[in-house]
């Protein structure tokens, strides 16, 4: 072991040094100061003094992988933890939701096109979409049956382009506009049953067809749709 010395503070009568040892044997670095055996491993004065000034006489050396070591292990636990606590909100999420106890099933019937212009992609899209968002956020399980306690059907009811945007007297911006028509039964609870239209607009520029919009802005318009359904039928999570 080879020890360097380089002083980083004055002591009251000494100079208080950091001492670096190169283990020539390992090849590894480690760090310590001087201490005193009499107080608890502190830096401390030797009774035994050389011109008036008293020595320090123990190296605490602290090993460098110990402390990486340490280190990686904390950080660990600390992933180990999150990911629990992130699965297990997940799990509460699902299984402690509001939905009343008894609820168990639902059924989402097929979301028929009534529009003057049909988007022959938008009808199967937004069912099979309402399925697997309830199915992943939710406990309840997907059934087929007429005795569904959530019974969720409806419709495209209004699929236009208006112009949203004039600039030098010619169209900048258009807006397609999407109407769809909820329908909601609880078969357990009648007067929880319900229908709702909803709307959403969606801009492109008027250099578009509506074919390159439509491409564009397609898993915007089932996302929006969807999630609309979603919070109508579940607006009190």
């Amino acid at each position: 072991m080879i020890l360097k010395t380089k002083k980083i503070g004055v002591y009251p009568r000494l100079s208080q040094e950091q001492v670096v040892g190169e283990d020539t044997d390992h090849g590894r670095a480690s760090v310590g100061v001087l201490t005193d055996r009499n107080q608890e491993r502190k830096f401390g004065m030797h009774p035994k003094t050389v011109n008036g000034d008293p020595l320090p006489i123990e190296l605490s050396i602290v090993d460098n992988g110990h402390l990486r070591h340490r280190l990686y292990l904390l950080v660990s636990c600390l992933l180990i933890m999150t990911v629990f606590n992130f699965a297990t909100c997940k799990y509460s999420f699902k299984d402690t939701s509001p939905i009343p106890e008894e609820i168990k099933t639902f059924r989402v019937n097929y979301f028929e096109n009534k529009s003057r212009y049909v988007n022959p992609q938008l009808s199967p899209q937004l069912t099979e979409k309402m399925k697997q968002k309830i199915i992943n956020t939710t406990r309840l399980r997907q059934t087929n049956d007429d005795n569904a306690h959530y019974d969720i059907s409806g419709y495209v009811s209004d699929y236009n382009v208006s112009t949203s945007g004039i600039s030098a007297n010619n169209a900048s911006t258009n807006r397609l506009s999407v109407s769809f028509h909820l329908i909601f039964k609880n078969t357990l609870d009648e007067k929880k049953n319900f229908e709702t239209d909803l709307s959403n607009n969606f801009d492109f520029p008027a250099t578009q067809t509506l074919e390159q919009a439509q491409a564009a802005l397609f898993p915007e318009i089932t996302k929006n749709i969807v999630d609309g359904i979603f919070n109508k039928i579940f607006s009190n999570w």
